[in-house]
Parts: C-alpha cells; structure tokens; sequence
C-alpha cells in the first residue's frame, strides 16, 4: 500500500537517494532491490526493546537525513523520535486523532480513504503536483529468482496445466483475528475441486501460521501446500495461479500486484481502506448482521465475544460464485 507513493516519489525526485525502514524482511523484500528507493532497512518495533528503539533513531541522527515520510496511520511517536532524536528537520504524515509531536508536515486522514491513496495525500504535503493519478498500481519485483526455479517447482509440484486456486488462510502471528477458520478452508477448497475437477490447490502459509492437518492425503494429491520460501519465490509462485483466495493479508496485495485476480474475505478490519489494489478484486463478507463489524481500531479488536463471526459465518456458496467469477476475468 505504500509503493504508489514511492512511485510518485520516484517521478518527483528521480535523483534523491530514498531509504525505506521496514518492519520485516518480507515487507522489505516487496521493494528490495527496484527502482522505488535505494536501500531497505528492516527493523522491528514490536520485537525490539525500547533502548534498541531509541539507539535506532539516534543513530540516525549521524546520516543528515533531509526529509522523513512517516507511511499512513502509523504511530505518531515515529515522528516524535525522527524530530528530536534523529534530527530531521521536515516530517511529513498523517493521523486520525489530534496532530502529533514532531510533524512539520500533516493531514488528517479520511477513514474511508484507501491507504495508497492516504500515502499519496502526505506526499503531497511536500510536492502538491505528486502522485496526481491516484490510481498507480502495486507494485512487486518479480525478477528475485530465477524463472527456471520458479517453472521447475510448479512442475514438481504437479500444478502445470492446471486451473489452480491460490490460498493463503493465515495473517501472522499478530492479527490472528483475520484468519480465514480452517474447517472453512477445507468446505472451500472440496467445493472449488468439485466444481473444477481438473484444478488443483496451492495452499501458502508464512512462517507464523500454522499447518492445517492432513485431510484424505490432502484429497489425493490435489492440494499442495507452500511454507518457509522467500517472498520472492512465493509471489513468482502465486503470479502462477489462476486466482487467489485470503483474508486482509499482505499476500492478497502481492497477488494483486503480480496481476492475479483475488477474492478477500473480509471481517474484523475496514477493508476499504486496505483491500488489494486493481480492478480484478472482490471482497466477500458475512451476509449476517453484526452491529461491531468492523472492530479494527475498537477496543473488541483482538478480544472478540463472539467467535469471529464475522469470518466464520461467511457463506462457502457466496465465496465459490466469486472464485469462478474471478476465473470467467482470467479466461477473458
């Protein structure tokens, strides 16, 4: 959600030397290595101690930094710390509360907003004329392996020649409130095969999500299973498939990014402000009414009373029309 705005950095200032701070490899990895910015770094505020935190920023200070983007709806005390401890003199972001400490530069969001286009907004909090076409693309390097890699891979899985469905049930260890339920996954997964008895399924899971259990030799050998490759080699894999399945997670936006068509199961997050980028993209949510959806940025987040409904009452019918619908856009 954030490489439209470096996109429009890039065309602003072709020659600036741009660092990104990431808070993973795998979210370094989606621009490692392109022309959206020089270098990546990785650091983890939630996994780092508040001494590491503040020795980050200080250490910054040591660089001459001249500006400091802080991406949209991310916690104001990141400005606070570019400001006072890393010394930068122009701080550029976003909020949804009171303007925080630090910034020179600020908006405050619009909650029905899309993220990419929030991120474009703050940039243009700096460069007015930036980003004018709010609709640029994600976008994802694929060239991080090699194809022969990737093609051999898919063979030895057996997926050549297949219609294949992509699913990614898991989110990370954080937010596991957006999983899609396993039980769910496989009523998918038998009604996809039943309706496509030539397909097969790619089932990708990160290295925080747990395997789901074996079922029938994983219904004889038609469903495969992904985990512990790079993202690279995982985006090269998916941008194979014919359509991709998730709930609100980063492999929904990597699938959009590789021109995949995907179908997002929405529940607890507002995902009109976060649903993968594109036009070849449904989101499907429970037809039940529920008076707390969504409860991102709510107290309930995270604390759900009543079972994650919202994801666990999705209709498996209302997901398979939007799976051979997204398939009719590949066939076209």
């Amino acid at each position: 959600m954030t490489t439209p705005m470096l996109q429009a950095l890039r065309a602003e200032l072709p020659t600036a030397h741009v660092t990104v701070v990431a808070g993973s490899f795998a979210a370094g990895d989606v621009i490692r290595d392109s022309d959206l910015c020089d270098e990546v770094r990785v650091f983890s505020f939630r996994e780092s101690s508040v001494l590491d935190i503040l020795m980050f920023f200080v250490r910054l200070r040591y660089e001459c930094f001249d500006v400091g983007i802080v991406a949209s709806r991310l916690s104001p005390r990141i400005a606070f710390l570019l400001r006072f401890l890393s010394g930068l003199k122009v701080i550029a972001g976003d909020g949804i509360g009171r303007r925080g400490c630090g910034y020179t530069h600020w908006r405050l969001a619009k909650p029905p907003n899309h993220r990419s286009s929030d991120n474009i907004d703050i940039l243009r909090l700096l460069f007015p004329r930036a980003g004018i076409d709010k609709n640029l693309p994600a976008r994802f390097k694929l060239n991080q392996c090699s194809e022969a890699e990737v093609a051999a891979e898919w063979r030895l899985r057996g997926l050549e020649g297949h219609t294949v469905l992509g699913l990614h049930p898991g989110c990370g260890l954080y937010e596991q409130v957006k999983k899609l339920p396993e039980e769910w996954c496989w009523e998918i997964i038998s009604k996809f095969l039943l309706d496509y008895p030539e397909g097969k399924v790619a089932l990708f899971f990160g290295p925080e999500d747990g395997i789901f259990g074996i079922r029938s030799q994983d219904i004889s050998g038609k469903v495969v299973r992904f985990q512990g490759m790079p993202l690279g080699l995982v985006a090269a894999l998916i941008a194979r498939t014919n359509v991709f399945l998730c709930g609100d997670t980063g492999l929904g936006h990597v699938a959009a990014a590789v021109g995949v068509p995907v179908v997002t199961v929405a529940g607890p997050t507002r995902i009109d402000q976060t649903r993968p980028l594109g036009n070849k993209n449904l989101v499907v949510k429970t037809e039940h009414t529920l008076s707390c959806m969504p409860c991102f940025e709510t107290s309930l987040f995270l604390k759900c009373p009543i079972s994650q409904k919202c994801m666990t009452s999705v209709s498996i019918q209302k997901v398979g029309d939007a799976i051979a619908s997204q398939l009719k856009v590949v066939e076209a």
